[in-house]
């Protein structure tokens, strides 16, 4: 007994088809009738065998899937909706590509700190970011990057004392690893990246920002312009012997002029070439690469308006060491021996920029001058949060006379010692 054909094929005539034709009925597959339609027989006989054996062939396919592959078929295909299957898998052979390869975090550490030091991160940023995700890698440097959980990075984070501006620290250097490495194809996805990544930090205590009076400010740049340093140097023998040097400290003055005349950042000072001042114009020129990066701003090049104290103090420096740099060599044991010499023992963090700040909001109050000046955007607070103070560090309030005195700060009065001190 043969096979029961699964089509009928047979003659008709229809006016839309402009004479003659044969037609192969398949009936309803699917829910809906199919039909085609021939110019002969033979054409009709030859089509409706090689469509069949193609709907054999796709019968005998779906029996090699199993019922489980089925269920998991039918679920997806209801969670997509009105979205085709095809097109799920597009998506998702576009979107998921192979991963590079499987590192774990003291590998995946490794390859970043490289990638970055190749890609000019400063070296202050760069050590930085080491010392933070460093710290989480400790004690998990086997440890498969992809199967790093966020509530593990949060016990990491709450489980250890630091203050609020450390866990900030710490956790937006971890966070840029993690994304790193998904832009590199070494993780799928970040684990703190978006709403679910989130964590809830401590909150920052607000302190009161810290100013030196003129008299202390006096005391730095008397040292700096009539103090004696010490000199270490070689003896004929080779051995190695410290002697007192009669204005050793003249070097620093520019950096101590940029820095508490002008409120130049101490990094940008070190980044800037003398080439960038010009005392004659009154100008110093922050460029962008010596800039600190600004959020959503990234690094601003700006040029600061010297005040007539900053160009006396410059001009006075340039004199006394001709050809010399912002930064001299051996900068950071000459500035300490300096600070000890002027009798400064707390040194608040950017204490000389916030001086700037606070006299010369008081003395001019011109606002948007001082922006400027100092690198902030208009629309930002953090001259009224980080910048300006109220109060000394000897308990004086910041006053429009105290400013005066500030701005008096001559190397002439300085040298003289002629500060009215009437507060």
């Amino acid at each position: 007994m043969g096979v029961a054909k699964s089509y009928k094929i047979r003659k008709v005539k229809r006016a839309r088809l402009k004479g003659d034709r044969w037609e192969i009925d398949f009936g309803m597959i699917n829910g809906k009738r199919v039909r085609a339609y021939k110019r002969s027989k033979t054409d009709a006989e030859k089509y409706a065998q090689e469509k069949e054996q193609k709907l054999i062939h796709h019968g005998v396919s779906s029996l090699s899937v199993s019922e489980e592959d089925r269920v998991l078929f039918q679920a997806a295909k209801l969670r997509l909706g009105s979205v085709p299957i095809a097109t799920a898998v597009d998506f998702y052979l576009e979107h998921h590509k192979p991963l590079r390869e499987d590192l774990s975090l003291s590998a995946l550490l490794e390859k970043a700190m490289i990638e970055k030091e190749l890609a000019g991160m400063r070296k202050h940023s760069l050590s930085q970011f080491g010392c933070s995700c460093r710290s989480f890698v400790r004690g998990r440097e086997d440890l498969p990057a992809r199967l790093v959980t966020r509530e593990e990075v949060k016990s990491w984070i709450h489980g250890n004392a630091w203050a609020a501006k450390t866990q900030k620290v710490y956790l937006g250097d971890l966070r840029a690893l993690f994304g790193w490495a998904v832009q590199e194809r070494y993780l799928r996805k970040n684990p703190l990246a978006g709403k679910e990544g989130f964590i809830t930090l401590l909150q920052e205590e607000e302190k009161e920002i810290a100013v030196f009076d003129p008299s202390s400010c006096a005391a730095l740049l008397r040292t700096a312009l009539m103090g004696t340093s010490r000199d270490h140097s070689r003896d004929s023998a080779g051995r190695w012997s410290a002697g007192e040097v009669p204005g050793g400290f003249r070097p620093l003055i520019g950096y101590l002029a940029v820095a508490l005349f002008a409120g130049v950042r101490p990094e940008e000072v070190k980044r800037t070439d003398t080439e960038r001042l010009d005392v004659h114009g009154g100008t110093l020129v922050v460029t962008g690469a010596a800039a600190k990066r600004v959020k959503r701003k990234g690094r601003q090049r700006r040029v600061i308006e010297l005040e007539r104290t900053a160009r006396i103090w410059l001009r006075l420096w340039q004199r006394l060491c001709p050809g010399a740099d912002l930064v001299p060599k051996n900068f950071t044991r000459k500035w300490k021996e300096l600070r000890a010499a002027a009798g400064i023992e707390a040194w608040p963090h950017d204490v000389l920029r916030h001086t700037f700040a606070s006299y010369h909001y008081a003395l001019h109050a011109n606002r948007s001058r001082l922006q400027a000046m100092m690198g902030h955007t208009e629309d930002e607070d953090t001259l009224d949060r980080h910048y300006r103070a109220v109060m000394t560090l000897q308990k004086k309030v910041v006053s429009k006379r105290l400013a005066e005195e500030f701005w008096g700060l001559t190397p002439r009065r300085v040298r003289m010692g002629t500060l009215r001190n009437r507060f």
